[in-house]
Parts: C-alpha cells; sequence; structure tokens
C-alpha cells in the first residue's frame, strides 16, 4: 500500500473511531470505560485460546490464523455460554 492509501486509510479509521465514540456518548457511554472493558475482555479470550492451544498440544506462536481464529471463536462461544 503506497504512503498516501496508507494515510487515508486512517484518516477514515479515525473518523469511525470518532463517530462511534460520539454516538456512545450520546447514550452515556464513556469511551474511556468501554475501552477497558473491551481491552479486558480481548485479553480474557487471547488468554483462554492460547490455554485452549496448551491443552490440544499445540505451540500457540506455531498455529496458521485460521487455527487461531478457531481458538478466538471457541473461546468467543465459551464465553457466551457462561453468560
Amino acid at each position: 500500500i503506497g504512503m498516501h492509501r496508507v494515510g487515508e486509510v486512517h484518516r477514515r479509521g479515525a473518523g469511525m473511531i470518532f463517530s462511534i465514540t460520539e454516538m456512545g456518548r450520546r447514550k452515556g457511554i464513556k469511551a474511556s470505560e468501554a475501552l477497558d472493558l473491551a481491552t479486558a475482555r480481548f485479553l480474557r479470550r487471547f488468554a483462554r485460546m492460547e490455554e485452549l492451544a496448551r491443552q490440544q498440544g499445540k505451540d500457540f506462536p506455531d498455529l496458521s490464523l485460521d487455527e487461531k481464529d478457531g481458538l478466538w471463536n471457541a473461546a468467543k462461544e465459551e464465553e457466551k455460554a457462561a453468560h
């Protein structure tokens, strides 16, 4: 991707983040709290992915993107089932 294209992607991404943040603010959602919750959820799922890989006798860094995606989905489904 050329530098001009990268700049455009960043500008569009920043615009989307701003819009989502503003929408949340109007609904009474504090961006910093939402980010903290999303980060905690990501870290919890990622740790579960690593645990699932260990249980399967696999070395997490050696997994393909598809295998990691499968573990992510499994961790996500476990989380949904627990609620």
